[in-house]
């Protein structure tokens, strides 16, 4: 084992369970970037795709429209046979 690898589980060890939770949900969000560059790498080839530059890849914050009725979602279940 190398010793960077060494030092990060003598780290892990000591941590919280909290902790470890926190650091386990920011390594599968490091992956999932990793995932999603791989991604954009293959589609931005394909003449069917129009990728958003890097820097305006995220959505902003949306805030949700006051409506009246009944949600979407309840409906979709309630109809279900």
């Amino acid at each position: 084992m190398t010793p960077v690898r060494e030092s990060l589980v003598e780290s892990v060890k000591a941590l919280s369970d909290d902790e470890a939770r926190q650091t386990l949900d920011f390594i599968h969000a490091l992956r999932r970037r990793k995932d999603l560059g791989e991604l954009r790498r293959r589609l931005a080839g394909r003449p069917g795709y129009r990728l958003p530059s890097p820097e305006h890849s995220d959505f902003p914050p949306v805030e949700p429209a006051d409506t009246t009725g009944i949600p979407a979602s309840e409906l979709v279940i309630r109809d279900r046979p």
